[in-house]
């Protein structure tokens, strides 16, 4: 170990997001969803600025996805080349 990670983590790290990111965003983005009528509650203006929120998981989603894609094409690009 001592700082330097197994070729196995390392696989599995740039691997494991493939279903792992789809499921957090989904359970965040329902998670914030379902806080918009108890907000609503609270203040009148909790529930726009919660469905903002929920509009820019689309991007936000898109943007971190499509960045590991290439961050794990990289990684084991290069994991590749130097065995």
């Amino acid at each position: 170990m001592h700082g330097k990670a197994s070729k196995g983590m390392i696989w599995l790290r740039y691997t494991m997001f493939y279903p792992l990111y789809p499921i957090g965003i989904g359970a965040e983005w329902w998670l914030l969803y379902q806080a918009i009528a108890p907000g609503a509650k609270i203040s009148p203006v909790i529930p726009p600025i919660f469905y903002f929120c929920l509009l820019l998981y689309i991007p936000g989603s898109y943007t971190m996805y499509t960045y590991m894609i290439k961050q794990r094409r990289k990684t084991l690009n290069t994991a590749r080349k130097t065995q």
